[in-house]
């Protein structure tokens, strides 16, 4: 079964070259092409595609309401991938959480294209390269690394018992309340977990957990 693809794209010459490496392709099929957003739904409607390419720019012509709506109305029966000139970690970001599956910046490489359909087609999230480097990049430098087991080790086994449920994102309340312990003894109990894992908020330290491959 080929993967039926629609392609809403305003710049005639863009919209030209995603055509023609898209038909190059035998397991992908092209349904159809529009250079306007008044014509998405019904062509959506007409043909229900496996994958929507839609340009996404700064100026709202593909926006998050847009997005929202496909979302509603299709679920995984119609999967977006952006195509955009931003490489806003933010747009990426709300494009990812309002339901969108690929983003492509429009300098990325060519074989990318196809492997975004494919990858969105299988329900994987796909990000171009060049995005994903920045990213990945800002990641790295912005966020604490993870406990080591040096670290971990100093902790007491009670301690371990609050850092588990820290990880399973119960609040402080939920915490006191499961382990039957004070409110005022669950908070020590944090404090001395920031101490000895050298972080220096509640926030820094959940953001920690979220990467950590603790399991004792």
């Amino acid at each position: 079964m080929k993967i039926k693809v629609l392609i809403s794209e305003n710049q005639s010459m863009l919209r030209e070259w995603l055509l023609s490496r898209i038909e190059s392709e035998k397991d992908i099929v092209l349904v159809g092409d529009t250079a306007t957003n008044d014509s998405i739904f019904e062509l959506l409607n007409l043909h229900v595609p496996d994958i929507l390419i839609s340009d996404f720019n700064k100026d709202g012509r593909f926006d998050f309401e847009m997005l929202k709506k496909i979302v509603k109305d299709y679920g995984d029966k119609v999967r977006t991938i952006a195509f955009t000139d931003t490489a806003r970690r933010s747009t990426l970001h709300n494009f990812l959480y309002f339901g969108g599956y690929g983003f492509l910046t429009k300098d990325c490489e060519k074989e990318e294209i196809v492997k975004a359909i494919r990858f969105v087609y299988q329900k994987d999230f796909f990000v171009c390269s060049r995005l994903a480097g920045k990213v990945i990049h800002e990641f790295s430098v912005s966020t604490p690394p993870p406990p080591d087991k040096t670290s971990l080790d100093k902790l007491s086994n009670r301690e371990k018992d609050v850092l588990r449920l820290l990880i399973e994102r119960k609040t402080l309340k939920e915490i006191a309340s499961y382990l039957n312990i004070s409110l005022h003894t669950a908070k020590t109990h944090v404090r001395n977990i920031k101490d000895k894992l050298g972080v220096n908020d509640l926030q820094e330290l959940n953001i920690m957990l979220i990467y950590s491959d603790f399991d004792q």
